[in-house]
């Protein structure tokens, strides 16, 4: 069986897409292993502080103390700036999103004249029309009215 995903050409947008997705996934993925380092690190510091206050640290200790709190400075500012680069992709991937589905609309609407044989805007108008005649307020509700009032081919 072949993979029909595969067999499916992407248009550049679709592909933008699916890169700018990758980086927001991977950017979050390393967003959320800082979160853990610092969730670590502040465990080791809590730790270390106990000793430091109750006086019994050694020179050693006191210096991964303060080794520990550079890094979880440092951490806190990445992820603070790696947040900000996720928001901006976010909005970008939304962005393409909406285009990619504009486009499809735009397609769809060019196949709907193909088969209707009418520009939208006629279509529409029958609609609209039909809708109000049949004090139908949706499609479904007109086609069910249509099939209750015509007389079946059965």
């Amino acid at each position: 069986m072949t993979d029909t995903k595969s067999q499916i050409e992407l248009t550049p947008k679709e592909s933008e897409l699916n890169t700018k997705q990758k980086k927001y996934d991977e950017i979050r993925e390393q967003i959320s292993k800082l979160t853990t380092s610092i969730n670590n690190d502040t465990t080791k510091v809590g730790r270390l502080a106990i000793l430091k206050i109750d006086g019994h640290s050694t020179p050693k200790q006191d210096e991964e103390f303060l080794r520990l709190k550079s890094i979880i400075e440092t951490h806190k500012t990445s992820i603070k700036d790696k947040t900000a680069s996720n928001a901006a992709l976010l909005r970008q991937i939304n962005a393409l999103k909406n285009q990619i589905e504009n486009d499809g609309k735009g397609e769809a609407a060019t196949e709907q004249e193909v088969i209707l044989k009418s520009k939208i805007s006629e279509t529409n108008k029958a609609l609209s029309y039909l809708l109000k005649i049949t004090d139908t307020t949706n499609l479904r509700d007109l086609i069910v009215y249509v099939e209750k009032t015509l007389p079946s081919n059965s």
